[in-house]
């Protein structure tokens, strides 16, 4: 309430729900990403990712190691693969 006495009235707008929205969508799963790869690392535990055009696997004491070349195709976006493109 305000120092009046009255309750201030609040503005109902359409919000865009979080789940689809891509650009909100992105920083959620870039947070996620770099929480997941500080608790794999403080566990010992290694990561695999994509660097340079091959999957690789990353050791918490930075060795890196050459799964597999990738295909020339290019990396699907996120909205092809949340079926919105």
């Amino acid at each position: 309430m305000s120092k009046t006495g009255k309750l201030k009235r609040v503005r109902i707008a359409s919000r865009k729900d979080p789940l689809i929205d891509p650009s909100n969508l992105k920083s959620v799963g870039i947070k996620a990403s770099k929480s997941a790869k500080t608790k794999a690392f403080s566990r010992g535990v290694s990561i695999t990712t994509v660097r340079n055009g091959a999957i690789v696997k990353v050791d918490p004491n930075g060795r890196v190691e050459e799964i597999k070349k990738m295909d020339k195709k290019p990396f699907p976006k996120l909205e092809d693969d949340l079926c919105l493109g």
